[in-house]
């Protein structure tokens, strides 16, 4: 397999990469399939993951004249940050599923997910300074944000890679298992209770988290009473209220 591939499964876009090197072709075509607007209620939940026993996203070997792929189009005018920032930006709550390692560009990608789970065994790397760069498609920004300015220093500048447990530690990871077989297993787990979630939830907390951290605690209690507000109109809040009430499970339909 060298390019992505995709399905639809009961409000979940599976994504399963090629295990190769994140570069401006690949980026391309896995940005193809993010969905649009429109298409938020088909899939709520986005799970990225890769072969069983590959890597989510390497660097690829260098050679004489050129960096490794995983690095070399990692610029910020690139068709690979492109395709990360609009990961970033999508509605739908989007989970990486690193059970191989992650380095480069492809770390990147999984710091512009939502949430990850990591196997032990996993390496989340970002080795730019060694080959005289820095990060261009938003670690040096997400990665601190994630777990603080001291840790992202021992990854982004001394290049310190970050395991299953530490990235778990550190709040990178949500889980660390013990083989890439059990993290795959556990991200498609989480992605399945999600997916069975309502979608105008999902989407309206991941917006109080991502817009209200950026505000002042008065302006971010504010967003969060608008979008509670907003959702007592929605089918979704009646259909939760009245399975609590009758003691079963709901049926949401993400409107």
């Amino acid at each position: 397999m060298t390019e992505p591939a995709a399905r639809i499964e009961r409000g979940v876009l599976y994504i399963t990469l090629p295990g190769t090197p994140l570069d401006s072709v690949l980026a391309t075509a896995l940005h193809r399939l993010f969905p649009g607007p429109d298409d938020l209620s088909a899939a709520s939940v986005i799970l990225l993951d890769a072969p069983p026993h590959g890597e989510f996203a390497g660097l690829g070997a260098a050679t004489a004249d050129a960096l490794p792929p995983g690095l070399r189009d990692g610029g910020p005018d690139g068709a690979v940050a492109r395709c990360i920032e609009a990961l970033a930006s999508l509605e739908s709550i989007t989970i990486a599923s690193l059970s191989g390692d992650a380095r480069g560009c492809g770390a990147e990608l999984a710091l512009a997910c939502d949430l990850r789970v990591a196997a032990r065994t996993a390496r989340l790397g970002f080795p730019h300074v060694a080959y005289g760069r820095v990060p261009a498609a938003g670690a040096t920004q997400r990665l601190p944000r994630l777990m603080g300015p001291g840790p992202a220093f021992r990854a982004l500048v001394l290049g310190e890679e970050i395991d299953g447990d530490e990235m778990v530690r550190l709040g990178l990871a949500v889980r660390a298992t013990p083989t890439a077989q059990a993290a795959a297993e556990e991200a498609k787990a989480l992605a399945g209770r999600l997916g069975d979630q309502s979608a105008t939830a999902l989407r309206a907390c991941k917006e109080a988290i991502n817009v209200g951290v950026d505000l002042s605690l008065r302006d971010g209690l504010r967003l969060e009473a608008d979008l509670a507000v907003l959702l007592q109109t929605t089918h979704d809040r009646a259909e939760g209220l009245r399975a609590f009430l009758e003691k079963r499970p709901p049926r949401f339909t993400g409107e």
